[in-house]
This record gives structure tokens, C-alpha cells and sequence, in this order.
């Protein structure tokens, strides 16, 4: 949701969410986030990173999880604002989804309050060079629904007949270099390239406007 610039240039901060109880469908349901932030080239970067649980009730299926990972100068502070203003809106177009209210379908619920979020955060200023990623998890009986924007990857972990833990991606990371996110970039007007100038260029490749150093946005979508 939004674009993205610069790296947060505050002190290092972490953030720790913990929660458990609740049922769904007989399973206990526990849930717990831990971030750090990341450091570059000359200090300590913010932690932009924002995290929300909300568990099943007694008698409910419902539960609701997801992270943030902002970037840009101002990418904490839009981390923060969706976790404060999308999530509960999100609640409450499940709600009503939930009780025979609007939308039957659950997809056109979630997809909506994405793109109503994208749209509020880029009409303003202060993140024309800022975002985050988003991705969340619907917990809803035995089933899962998930959804996202960037790359902030959502795995489920099962036991398999050994004992073991198998991993399985539920989101795909939208990454520029990804061909058919290179295909929309590019006819959106945009550039996927490495940074760099004159002819060294390193790292991941990046959204860029044509001709210019900036965004420089790692994700296609954010």
C-alpha cells in the first residue's frame, strides 16, 4: 500500500505480540509475532513493522491475522495507520459478510477494503514516498483465506505422517522480477531494473519511473 523511498532513519526498536486462547472448530488457536528492525549502511533503521491477532471467540470461527512491514521515511507511520484503520475496517466488512450483510462473496470483501486502503494512503502527502506491505490471514472454520500486497509471505505449517512440520506458501511475494509482474509494471509505464549508475548496478531488481532513481521500490505492489 503506498510507494517507497528511503529506509526509516530512527533508533532500532522491536516489536513483540503474543496472544493465545480462543477455538475454531474444536482446534486451539495461538498466535505470536516477533519483528526486529533491520540495519543498513550507516545506522540503526526503525523497526517499520506492525502486527495484529484477533482470535476466535467462544462460539465464533472466525479469526484474524496479519502483518505490516513498512518502508520509506514515513513507512512506521503506515504500518501504524493500517493496523489502526484498515484492520477494523476489514473486521467489519467480515462481519457483515459473516452475518448475510453485503457482499456474498469473500474475496470481492477483502479485495475492496485493500484497495479503499491503497487509496486513502496515496491521496496523501506524506506517502507519496512511503508504505507497507500487508498481508492477512482469515481463519474461518477449517478453512483459510489469505490475501496480500507486497512481499510479506504467509506460510502454514502442517505435521505430516513422520512427525515433521511441512511448510507451504499460502501467498506469492509480488516481486518485480517476477515475469508477470514485470509484464504489468512495465505496461504501467514503469522500469524493473537494479539501482545503481552509469553501468554498476547491484542488488534486487526495482520499480523505478523511467529514467530516474526513484521509487526504487523492491515489491511490485505495496
Amino acid at each position: 500500500v503506498g510507494c517507497y523511498n528511503f529506509p526509516g532513519k530512527e533508533k532500532l526498536t522491536t516489536l513483540r505480540l503474543h496472544k493465545e486462547g480462543g477455538r475454531s472448530s474444536g482446534w486451539e488457536v495461538r498466535s505470536a509475532v516477533e519483528s526486529i528492525g533491520g540495519t543498513d549502511t550507516v545506522k540503526d533503521k526503525i523497526n517499520q513493522d506492525r502486527g495484529f491477532a484477533s482470535l476466535p471467540s467462544e462460539g465464533e470461527d472466525v479469526g484474524l491475522f496479519g502483518v505490516f512491514d513498512g518502508h520509506g521515511p514515513n513507512g512506521q507511520d503506515a504500518s501504524k495507520m493500517l493496523a489502526e484503520e484498515f484492520v477494523p475496517k476489514l473486521q467489519k466488512s467480515l462481519e457483515n459478510h459473516f452475518a448475510g450483510r453485503g457482499s456474498k462473496n469473500v474475496l470481492d470483501v477483502v479485495s475492496k477494503e485493500f484497495v479503499s486502503a491503497d487509496a486513502g494512503m496515496t491521496s496523501r502527502d506524506e506517502y507519496q514516498m512511503s508504505g507497507a506491505t500487508g498481508t492477512i490471514t482469515c481463519l474461518m472454520g477449517d478453512s483459510v483465506l489469505c490475501a496480500w500486497v507486497g512481499d510479506s509471505r504467509a506460510v502454514v505449517g502442517s505435521a505430516n505422517q513422520t512427525g515433521g512440520i511441512v511448510a507451504t506458501h499460502l501467498s506469492n511475494d509480488h516481486k518485480p522480477n517476477r515475469p508477470d509482474e514485470k509484464i504489468r509494471i512495465e505496461k504501467a509505464g514503469g522500469e524493473v531494473r537494479q539501482a545503481g549508475f552509469m553501468d554498476s548496478y547491484s542488488g534486487p531488481m526495482r520499480v523505478f519511473k523511467p529514467g530516474e532513481q526513484f521509487p526504487g521500490l523492491a515489491v511490485r505492489a505495496s
